[in-house]
């Protein structure tokens, strides 16, 4: 159910052959068939899967800013979501994963991320200007519940290697505050315009094609809502 409105990916492969200084042809050839194999894995979705966790920020004059994937992708979905939302951080483990293997890092799909709470969406945003958004992204799920003061963030920007001065500037200036609360305005007018029920309104949502889903669903849910976008 939603919650009432209120990976990063490292290619580490590291292979330790230990062989003798007088290695058998055996050893040589699966030496060789092992490092043939990586280099054809990496040349195939290596670049893919590292290219799709780069989060950028496209400006404030498009509604796509916080997003990982192919720009061409023939299917984009949009999340909103609150970083003080247990159902969202359910999402962010559980299912969210397998679609960015399965469908962002192939290319297939853009993914865009809406976040809706207005301080720390701004926080986030303001995170993305250092290229730190996924580290802050992650970091807010981690310790959202903690926060108690404007100040928190500032602490949070400093632990994931950021200039907590400009962060804090960005943040303080209030720049991103109407983008926010844009965002928020969008899911409310998705949510007439779907006439999702009352008790059904929250976050997570998602956007996928002209359909919407509310709430932490398992993976199955929106693996058989982008494979029917992905066939028309």
């Amino acid at each position: 159910m939603p919650e009432p409105l209120g990976h990063r990916y490292y290619l580490n492969n590291f292979i330790i052959l230990k062989i003798m200084k007088k290695p058998s042809i055996q050893t040589i050839i699966i030496a060789i068939l092992i490092l043939l194999t990586l280099i054809f894995a990496y040349d195939k979705w290596g670049p893919g899967i590292l290219s799709s966790i780069k989060y950028k920020f496209s400006g404030s004059d498009t509604k796509d800013q916080l997003q990982i994937g192919s720009a061409t992708a023939k299917v984009r979905i949009i999340e909103y979501y609150s970083y003080a939302c247990e159902y969202c951080r359910a999402f962010e483990n559980d299912a969210k994963p397998d679609i960015i293997e399965n469908y962002v890092s192939s290319g297939l799909v853009k993914f865009i991320f809406r976040p809706v709470d207005s301080d720390l969406g701004e926080a986030a945003l303001c995170a993305n200007e250092q290229g730190k958004f996924l580290e802050y992204h992650d970091s807010l799920f981690r310790n959202a519940l903690n926060i108690s003061k404007p100040e928190d963030l500032k602490v949070l920007a400093k632990n994931v290697g950021m200039d907590e001065e400009k962060f804090w500037e960005c943040y303080a200036s209030g720049k991103y505050q109407s983008l926010v609360q844009g965002w928020y305005n969008d899911l409310m007018s998705e949510f007439t315009k779907h006439k999702t029920p009352a008790e059904e309104r929250g976050t997570p949502s998602f956007i996928i094609g002209s359909n919407i889903i509310t709430g932490a669903q398992p993976y199955s849910v929106f693996a058989e809502a982008l494979e029917k976008e992905l066939a028309k």
